[in-house]
């Protein structure tokens, strides 16, 4: 679980991406199956669906975690200058959350290195 956030701390949070280089991008999507250690599907073509969340990790060695809380309304998405392991428990583990490197994917590779040079919220 998220801690709540004041619309303060997210917009800086959120500003603090800007002018960093994305050097690594992790899903955390649920495992299931009948073991509990099957990663769930996430890569859907046009969209993907990390179910419990995004790690960033950047050139100067921050790491942000995009998770889903209740600050602001239900299920919103919510930035962290944290490692995803300060939202999550369980990961790895039977039934919690896999770590799937999408670094390489299609969908980010084209942003791996390059300067942000703009990050808002929507």
């Amino acid at each position: 679980m998220s801690s709540a956030l004041t619309a303060v701390k997210y917009e800086s949070t959120v500003a603090r991406l800007r002018g960093r280089r994305i050097q690594r991008v992790i899903y955390y999507p649920l495992m299931g199956g009948e073991d509990a250690c099957e990663v769930e599907d996430w890569d859907f073509g046009p969209w993907h669906q990390p179910t419990m969340g995004v790690e960033l990790f950047t050139d100067d060695g921050a790491r942000f975690s995009a998770v889903w809380g209740s600050s602001f309304e239900h299920y919103g998405l919510e930035l962290f200058l944290v490692p995803m392991i300060a939202h999550l428990v369980g990961i790895g583990e039977p039934g919690g959350s896999a770590q799937v490197d999408v670094t390489d994917h299609l969908r980010w590779s084209s942003l791996i290195g390059r300067k942000l040079t703009h990050a808002d919220i929507a």
